[in-house]
């Protein structure tokens, strides 16, 4: 008798922790945008980070918007060629960066004066049941200064599903050096990132999820008869938790992180970032976040975010509004942002 109890509490065991790790059909960046900017939660955004994800999201068509100058609008496609392989193409326009993976979170602050756009090729291959690799590559056509340049970038990632329970994403974005006339001056830029997030389901509705970010960027110029490197690097840790059922999903956490560079140090800052989706109907999927960030230099109570997703058929339609709750002593409009997103 205690031999099937205990078959019967293993077998149970068992299929609590076999739940799968969720990932939503469709998305972009107004679904991530409206949960408070969520580093917690899969989304389609997240091939443009990482493109093992191709594996992921496969037959997939996608197209985000907005009203804020450097929101990376940008349209995608996603083919499953086989069982093993995807071929995908994004189109990034108006980026900050010149290749898209670099401004996660708004870092590439330094050279958000560039009107650059790009084209990105990736593929993803399925390597097993548990492990997916991709690459990408972009080129990018950057205007500085009534001048055209190209930028050339690569990225590599993979998503390792170590146990039934446990998955590692992990990714690693170039940016090739490229060179512009500054008055008398030659600079030459380059920039990469590295970007690591682990997810561990505790229960089939609750994940724990951790992530680190890092980026650099290196800007060489010759000074009478020294060649000058300048760099600016941000780096960032956050954790948080995602809370799925079949009536909603909750997903919060927090952050720090420190940005500067060898001369000038915009300190450390603390983030808190809140997140939720209701599944009211299987039409209508309301959204609300709160993002914020505080340094030792400003304080910012933060920005309110609220989207809707509309489903039909096999689109999805996702809407995303921002307010900044307190922006140099007053409240500011922050920006709309329009995803639609069609898997065939």
């Amino acid at each position: 008798m205690y031999k099937y109890l205990w078959l019967m509490i293993f077998a149970a065991f068992n299929f609590i922790n076999a739940q799968s790790l969720y990932i939503p059909d469709n998305g972009g960046a107004a679904r991530v945008s409206a949960m408070g900017q969520n580093p917690y939660i899969t989304d389609p955004e997240n091939m443009r980070n990482n493109p093992a994800w191709g594996n992921y999201y496969r037959n997939m068509v996608w197209v985000n918007y907005g009203t804020q100058p450097y929101s990376g609008q940008h349209a995608g496609v996603n083919i499953g060629c086989n069982d093993v392989f995807t071929l995908g193409v994004i189109y990034n326009r108006n980026c900050s960066s010149s290749i898209y993976p670099l401004t996660i979170d708004n870092l590439n602050i330094m050279y958000s004066q560039i009107n650059s756009s790009n084209y990105e090729v990736f593929t993803s291959v399925a390597v097993s049941d548990n492990v997916s690799m991709g690459a990408g590559f972009a080129v990018a056509d950057i205007n500085r200064a009534d001048v055209s340049k190209k930028q050339y970038g690569i990225n590599f990632g993979t998503i390792i599903k170590m146990q039934s329970d446990f998955y590692i994403d992990a990714a690693a974005n170039i940016n090739l050096p490229y060179s512009y006339d500054n008055g008398d001056i030659k600079n030459t830029i380059s920039q990469f990132s590295l970007n690591f997030r682990g997810l561990y389901l505790l229960d089939k509705n609750l994940s724990v999820v951790a992530q680190l970010n890092y980026y650099k960027t290196i800007d060489e110029y010759p000074f009478e008869q020294y060649t000058v490197n300048y760099y600016w690097k941000t780096t960032d840790f956050k954790v948080g938790l995602v809370y799925r059922n079949d009536f909603y999903l909750i997903s919060g956490g927090l952050g720090l992180g420190s940005s500067g560079s060898k001369s000038y140090s915009l300190g450390s800052y603390t983030a808190l970032i809140l997140g939720a989706e209701f599944y009211i109907s299987k039409y209508i999927i309301p959204r609300i976040g709160f993002d914020s960030k505080y340094t030792n230099l400003t304080f910012d109570l933060g920005n309110l975010d609220l989207g809707l997703g509309i489903n039909i058929y096999k689109f999805q339609l996702d809407g995303f509004y921002s307010y900044n709750i307190h922006y140099a002593g007053a409240s500011k409009y922050n920006g709309v942002y329009f995803s639609l997103s069609y898997k065939y």
